[in-house]
């Protein structure tokens, strides 16, 4: 999602939770939009977790407990999430985008816990081009290349967490 999209959805949901004569079709869309946003934030944040985790703290879940006042456990989650979404770029391209939402990564993150490395790698490439394949779909039937974005540089390929 590009910035005048975040804007647009942020000023639409604003715009919705003080109307008093917002119909249900409004409802809908703004429950949207925050779902959409939701997922935009979750991406970012996972960004920065991933980041975080390849500068040189000892321990970066206990950093993140004392930034964000969560649990080391749900710190945990946040470290795992960012290691799925670095494996499986498609997955952080839709969550990034809003397709997707954080407990999709995480059902991922679940399933490659019980897979061999080879396992995980075939079922990463089977998630990156069937991502590929809905989004190529939903590009054609708009008639334009919504969403596009490179590959982003310092990505890596890496088994998932487990």
């Amino acid at each position: 999602m590009n910035r005048s999209q975040l804007l647009e959805r942020v000023d639409r949901v604003a715009s919705t939770c003080v109307s008093f004569t917002a119909d249900h079709g409004e409802l809908t869309t703004a429950l949207d939009d925050v779902a959409r946003l939701e997922s935009w934030v979750a991406a970012r944040r996972a960004e920065l977790v991933r980041l975080l985790a390849d500068r040189p703290a000892a321990f970066p879940e206990q950093v993140i407990a004392d930034t964000t006042g969560c649990t080391l456990g749900a710190a945990t989650k946040e470290t795992d999430r960012a290691t799925t979404l670095d494996a499986a770029e498609s997955f952080a391209t839709a969550l990034d985008d809003g397709d997707i939402r954080p407990g999709h990564v995480d059902a991922l993150t679940n399933t490659c816990r019980n897979l061999t490395d080879e396992q995980k790698d075939q079922l990463l490439d089977q998630q990156d081009d069937r991502h590929r394949s809905l989004r190529s779909r939903r590009r054609d039937a708009s008639g334009c290349r919504r969403g596009h974005r490179p590959g982003r540089p310092g990505r890596r390929r890496a088994a998932s967490p487990g």
